[in-house]
């Protein structure tokens, strides 16, 4: 006889990883790099989120495209979202030699389930 835990389990649906919710590619631009979120229906980012850093420093970076909404959150209150796509340039001149360029980002589904602030690394010398 099943227990109803294992029963729970068989029943419900699988989490998406983020790299699979939130979709990065990335490349060089006239002015940088580029970096682009594609974003699942059914999932949004916290605008605030959104960090770029160096070994030492933040990194300043343009929003070239986006669809951005306020969203009232149960734990952050009135806060930016974004969903679908979201387009960001880093000026060549704000980024230092570094061989590394992290990026910070975390989002949620709209059926409450929020994932973990998420860490990628770009190589610089690759773009």
């Amino acid at each position: 006889m099943p227990s109803h835990a294992s029963v729970l389990f068989d029943e419900q649906e699988s989490v998406p990883l983020a790299k699979d919710v939130f979709v990065i590619s990335k490349g060089q631009a006239s002015k940088g790099i580029y970096i682009s979120w594609n974003i699942k229906d059914g999932y949004y980012m916290y605008l605030d989120s959104i960090k770029l850093k160096d070994i030492t420093n933040n990194i300043p970076f343009e929003i070239v495209e986006s669809h951005q909404s306020l969203f009232e959150d149960e734990f952050f209150g009135k806060t930016e979202i974004l969903k679908k796509k979201l387009t960001l340039i880093i000026n060549k001149s704000d980024i230092s030699n570094s061989s590394e360029l992290l990026i910070y980002y975390q989002g949620c589904s709209e059926d409450g389930f929020c994932y973990p602030v998420q860490k990628e690394i770009i190589i610089n010398k690759i773009l």
